[in-house]
């Protein structure tokens, strides 16, 4: 495989794309700062990183995971830093925010600085175990297949991708693809826009489960899928993408897989007529990825370079 997919070249290669645009230098200019819900004002003096200030509407789990990882990270690498960012731990900044936020999800062309998100940890963790036993890829059933929420980009008409395509899949041979939890829509407003949810309601599906077929589809919801990259490309299955028509966003390592072809993208034409076509090289390229992706090591040292350099512009 290519010397591309090292750590090295994935965190170093990351950090240009996440910080090409910012307004880093603003933040230092006032003495307190205006945020929204799930924002918070982090402060890093030498080795102390507390938080001066979080809005009362918050994701506490989100939020003492980013604080204990960025303390952890600042320990690790003995990083001296002087500079206080503002995090949000919604899924992404809201659209009209222009002044930069550390976040787990951004438009590359945005003013927003990534960071590692809670989700990679735990399938760093469990891996092993959703991947014990599993079947090769001419041994899993000849289908797509999709599991998640309701969630995303709301277009004219009020749906939004994810239900569309498990309405439209409903009763197609070549597709399973449901809806396991309904964060969004309630059965009332789906028949109003002339959807049945029990067409497009699965039960919760564990990994391996979903591992029995041999194709497993990305959808973005709100944002990037938090774990579908992680397990899917380790897996024996084919790991593809849906077309995104709306939603635009990254995590600090989605340029990489951009750039390098890694996850194949169809029109939702091609996939519910079945028109997929599986790559060896491709797939060879998304398990030498995720073996990247899936060390604890990747997204510290990530973080700690992401730290030194936001220390550096606002400064500079």
């Amino acid at each position: 495989m290519s010397d591309i997919f090292t750590k090295e070249n994935l965190v170093t290669s990351s950090i240009e794309k996440v910080f090409k645009n910012n307004c880093i230098r603003h933040i230092r200019t006032r003495a307190d700062w205006p945020l929204a819900p799930e924002e918070s004002i982090f402060d890093i003096r030498g080795k102390q990183v507390t938080i001066t200030y979080a809005h009362k509407i918050q994701s506490d789990v989100r939020l003492n995971f980013v604080l204990s990882l960025v303390r952890n990270v600042v320990d690790k690498y003995e990083l001296d830093l002087n500079c206080r960012f503002v995090l949000t731990t919604q899924d992404s900044p809201m659209r009209n925010e222009k002044y930069t936020r550390v976040c787990f999800s951004a438009p590359l062309d945005s003013n927003h600085i990534q960071i590692p998100d809670p989700h990679i940890f735990y399938h760093i963790q469990n891996l092993s175990n959703n991947l014990a036993g599993e079947k090769t890829f001419d041994e899993k059933e000849n289908i797509v297949s999709f599991f998640g929420s309701d969630s995303g980009e709301l277009y004219p008409d009020l749906l939004n991708q994810r239900v569309k395509f498990c309405h439209k899949a409903n009763e197609n041979p070549n597709v399973l693809a449901k809806i396991t939890n309904f964060v969004h829509f309630r059965k009332e407003m789906l028949e109003d826009l002339g959807i049945q949810k029990s067409a497009i309601e699965g039960a919760y599906t564990t990994i391996p489960a979903q591992l029995g077929a041999k194709f497993i589809l990305d959808i973005d919801g709100n944002a990037p899928s938090w774990d579908r990259t992680a397990w899917g490309m380790a897996s024996n299955s084919y790991l593809i993408h849906l077309k995104s028509e709306l939603c635009n966003s990254l995590n600090w390592y989605g340029s990489f897989i951009k750039e390098n072809g890694i996850m194949p993208i169809y029109s939702e034409e091609d996939i519910l007529s079945f028109k997929i076509k599986y790559n060896k090289e491709i797939k060879e390229k998304q398990k030498a990825f995720s073996s990247i992706l899936l060390r604890t090591d990747t997204h510290t040292d990530y973080l700690a370079l992401a730290l030194f350099r936001y220390n550096d512009i606002y400064h500079s």
